[in-house]
């Protein structure tokens, strides 16, 4: 295998929104960056997420309330849950980790870990469009929750919910609901307005419009897949089929196959791929900002090419059957149908319909850390729903880290150790196939 020379560049990873970001913080503070991804840039859920910068999601999904839901959820054959252990054996180790953080004292601290990253995320994002000129991607007009079937009652409950995690929520009539999104159905009784919120109109092309402001300022894409990354005393080598290069860091950026990489150092992380789906349809006039339904656990957001409805988590094997994909953009597309006022006429079928896996972690919290014996790299991935959202704040904290900076927030609830202290229960993460190696 050739090697090239010694280089004082950071390699990132994967190509995401999440990997872009890091690398666009880094050349920010004066880094060169080489950036691996095979599939070239912004694709996955980067490409197929709901636009939602969903600032006021501080609430992991494990949590006491989801155990009263769960046999609805799971009994409905239009659950926005579907949970299939058979198919997925990984998922019960997950499973058991999961419950574990329903706990209502560790829901609570994961809750406030999750506020620490929200409330400075969508800055740190607005900060890289900003130097990229393409801060006009994003669009900061708040965003709705709507209600067809809950009371008054519950709503004030979930204000103040809300209000007491540091979000900023303000109710709302049905009728106030659709004086600010007149293309809303007359079915909305209530509704939580979020402003501190915003949505972005394209995904793919805020990714593709970024880098290509870290390739002006140096940095490079190779489309290579990366096959291991081996740890040396003041640098990492990265590996690809035919070649390894040396970094002065690599950050591990991959969403979920960034497991396969940790595991082949050594270190086991509950990582696995939750798939989420959207179906475009034309757009809708009278919707200006996101509304998610509190009782379809669906989201509709308005973008450049039209209105994107996104939802579901699947946690069965990859639903790559063309029949199951179908039939979930047709769901979300009834949904959609259910919560606009008729008089718009949205298609029985989706323009484009899309799937595809969000990595995910027990406790819905990012990791955001070095290896503990290995310093030259780091890891940011496991961002589940919330990788759009908490891209930019990623950035900005990983870049801080490589260049031994304080950083923003305490990073203790997001650190590996969370998971590497009982390396022994993850192992069912790792593929079979998977080679291990002995790193030194």
């Amino acid at each position: 295998m050739q090697q090239q020379g010694f280089t004082q560049r950071v390699a990132v990873i994967g190509s995401g929104i999440v990997g872009v970001c890091c690398a666009a913080y880094l050349q920010r503070s004066g880094w060169k960056v080489d950036v691996f991804d095979p599939n070239g840039i912004s694709h996955g859920c980067s490409k197929g997420n709901a636009g939602h910068l969903a600032t006021e999601q501080v609430f992991p999904m494990a949590g006491p309330g989801l155990l009263t839901q769960l046999p609805r959820l799971l009994l409905s054959p239009s659950s926005p849950l579907r949970l299939s252990p058979l198919t997925n054996p990984p998922l019960l180790p997950w499973l058991s980790r999961f419950a574990a953080n329903m706990r209502s004292a560790v829901q609570h601290q994961n809750s406030q870990a999750l506020q620490q990253l929200n409330q400075r995320a969508q800055a740190a994002l607005l900060t890289l469009l900003t130097d990229a000129q393409c801060a006009s991607l994003i669009r900061t007009q708040g965003s709705w929750m709507v209600f067809e079937q809950n009371g008054q009652r519950d709503v004030d409950g979930q204000i103040k919910r809300f209000n007491q995690a540091g979000v900023s929520a303000e109710g709302a009539s049905g009728v106030q609901v659709r004086k600010a999104e007149p293309a809303l159905s007359d079915t909305i009784r209530h509704g939580i307005f979020f402003a501190d919120t915003g949505h972005v109109t394209d995904p793919q092309l805020l990714g593709l419009k970024l880098f290509a402001h870290c390739q002006r300022q140096g940095a490079r894409l190779l489309l290579e897949k990366v096959s291991r990354v081996i740890p040396r005393h003041d640098h990492a080598l990265i590996c690809t089929p035919n070649k390894s290069r040396r970094y002065s860091h690599v950050v591990i950026a991959a969403g979920v196959t960034s497991r396969e990489l940790l595991a082949a150092l050594g270190v086991c992380v509950p990582l696995i791929a939750e798939y989420g789906f959207h179906a475009m349809t034309p757009a809708v006039p009278g919707l200006h900002c996101p509304v998610t339904s509190a009782e379809r656990h669906c989201i509709m957001t308005p973008m450049n090419n039209g209105l994107r409805v996104a939802g579901f988590a699947d946690f069965s094997a990859a639903p790559s059957a063309l029949q199951n994909q179908q039939r979930r953009a047709a769901t979300l597309l009834g949904h959609a149908r259910a919560l606009i006022d008729p008089v718009h006429h949205l298609p029985v079928q989706p323009s484009h319909h899309w799937h595809g896996g969000r990595p995910s972690l027990p406790d819905s919290l990012p990791i955001i850390d070095r290896l503990p014996d290995h310093p030259h790299i780091l890891v940011a991935t496991g961002h589940g729903h919330l990788g759009l959202t908490q891209a930019g704040i990623t950035g900005a904290l990983i870049s801080q880290l490589i260049n031994q900076q304080p950083t923003t927030i305490d990073l203790t609830p997001f650190m590996l150790s969370r998971f590497i202290r009982n390396t022994a229960s993850d192992k069912a993460y790792i593929p079979s196939a998977l080679p291990h190696y002995s790193v030194r």
